[in-house]
């Protein structure tokens, strides 16, 4: 039987949350992302965001329609809020992405109305579907379908930009060397670079103060190059 509680000091070290407050804290629903790179969203608008002092707070404006996440409403406080999602409070016209600081914590940084429609992803495989159609699975669930014919070059580990809520592709990022890249897992959590090289499992970049770092293809996204999004904690 699942449990649906979670004791405070079992909770990941990624969650921005008091521990010795108090004894236990929602736990999230399954979703795409697993429990370490999301937050339920009933944790995330008390302890995180501030915006409640309770849970039954919480579930007040959930269920009057004031929480969309990647544009779409949202009523359970045990949601999976993950990383690169969009949080978009309609009281305030408040828009939050979910990224990463650079101690590995789950970070909502604020942004404004045009960031709030665009979500970038990364494409974890691609899938030759019948009927000549391409599947790309993306990070955090989200699958795309493509026409074999369409001329493009998406390969596993490439980004889009993704238009929220319609998933739409605005644009795409070839993983290659000279891109800028982040790394979300892993003991370099939270770095932030140029990729020098790349193997078959392995990417090297040489991050912002200038030190080469050796992480998995797995553990990084790439930026669009054109740095309309900016995922940096601060």
């Amino acid at each position: 039987m699942t449990k649906s509680h979670l004791k405070r000091p079992a909770t990941p070290t990624q969650w921005s949350v008091k521990r010795r407050l108090l004894k236990f804290v929602v736990r999230p629903n399954p979703g795409a992302q697993k429990m370490e790179l999301s937050v339920p969203l009933g944790v995330l608008l008390r302890d995180v965001l501030n915006k409640v002092k309770t849970i039954k707070e919480a579930k007040y404006l959930l269920k009057n329609n004031q929480v969309l996440v990647d544009g779409k409403r949202r009523y359970n406080i045990k949601y999976p809020v993950g990383f690169m999602d969009v949080v978009t409070l309609t009281d305030s016209e408040a828009s939050y992405r979910i990224v990463l600081s650079t101690k590995g914590k789950l970070f909502p940084k604020k942004i404004n109305e045009k960031e709030s429609k665009l979500k970038l992803s990364k494409i974890e495989n691609i899938v030759l579907k019948k009927g000549g159609v391409k599947q790309l699975n993306l990070f955090g669930g989200r699958n795309i379908l493509i026409d074999v014919k369409e001329k493009n070059s998406y390969k596993t580990g490439d980004s889009l930009v993704l238009e929220l809520p319609s998933q739409k592709i605005v644009s795409h990022q070839n993983m290659k060397a000279g891109v800028e890249a982040f790394v979300f897992k892993g003991i370099h959590t939270g770095v932030h670079g140029s990729i020098q090289t790349i193997s078959d499992r392995h990417v090297t970049m040489q991050s912002g103060e200038g030190k080469n770092v050796t992480t998995n293809k797995q553990y990084l996204i790439v930026l669009p190059a054109d740095k309309k999004l900016d995922i940096m904690a601060k």
